[in-house]
């Protein structure tokens, strides 16, 4: 990333009270070309967004930091897609806040904008670790288990350089975000956001991260029954969708040339 960049950096929020303060102070300090952090709430009702601008109502008050409280359309992929439409620097990035990444990893995915138009924290990557179902924390034994699957599936579909095709946790040119159709409701938009920046033309990479475990709350992902079938739905779906999509374009020559960075 070239000095006179900077980064708007989203952090999505839903009941994630208890680690919220933690994660913005480390992103705060985490780099000096983070213009801007956007706490993105899917109207908590724990009292999330409270103790963001009580705690950090200064950096409110100096443009630090904004919040958007979303009351319609719940879901982590619509807070991502009007988060994304209020950022105006020439970088963006997000991450869960589950506080289970960590903000080493999002000094390294800074690093790469210098070369590259977008940017994977990944668990799978050589030098990467996944959590281990033997120590989960907070986290789902199904989390685990079923991303490891997927992912493996992934990697040997769609041959992407980046490894982990359910991060969501990315560093990427604003210019190609904007361009980006948001699609589906949860995780599963990541799949279609790197099938969708590849075919852009972008420059894709990835550094590797060890994923943590949740200390505080519980995933949104697998953290009951419903969330396990609903999501376990979604993903598949999209796994399908993608794979469709990418054997009928296959048959079309504008698959075959992805030779144009994003701009």
């Amino acid at each position: 990333m070239r000095p006179e960049s900077s980064l708007s950096f989203i952090l999505p929020t839903l009941n994630e009270r208890e680690n919220i303060i933690p994660v913005i102070e480390s992103v705060l300090q985490a780099h000096p070309q983070i213009g801007q952090i956007i706490v993105v709430d899917d109207d908590s009702t724990d009292g999330t967004l409270e103790a963001v601008e009580t705690h950090f109502l200064s950096n409110i008050l100096k443009g630090q930091l904004s919040v958007i409280h979303r009351t319609s359309e719940p879901g982590l992929t619509p807070s991502l897609r009007d988060a994304v439409k209020a950022v105006n620097t020439s970088h963006v990035g997000w991450m869960d806040c589950d506080g289970s990444t960590p903000i080493e990893a999002l000094k390294m995915l800074i690093q790469k904008m210098g070369t590259h138009d977008l940017a994977v924290a990944s668990r799978f990557a050589f030098g990467g670790h996944q959590k281990s179902v033997k120590s989960l924390g907070k986290d789902s034994f199904w989390e685990v288990v079923l991303s490891n699957i997927l992912n493996w599936c992934l990697d040997r579909i769609f041959h992407l350089p980046v490894t982990d095709l359910t991060s969501g946790f990315i560093v990427m040119k604003t210019s190609l975000a904007k361009q980006i159709d948001f699609r589906g409701c949860h995780g599963e938009y990541f799949i279609f956001l790197l099938l969708q920046a590849q075919r852009l033309g972008a420059r894709l990479t990835e550094v590797p991260y060890a994923c943590g475990t949740r200390q505080h709350g519980h995933s949104k992902t697998f953290g009951s029954p419903r969330a396990i079938l609903l999501n376990l739905y979604r993903y598949s779906r999209a796994f399908l969708v993608a794979l469709w999509e990418a054997r009928s374009r296959s048959n079309t020559p504008a698959l075959s040339t992805l030779s144009t960075p994003a701009q």
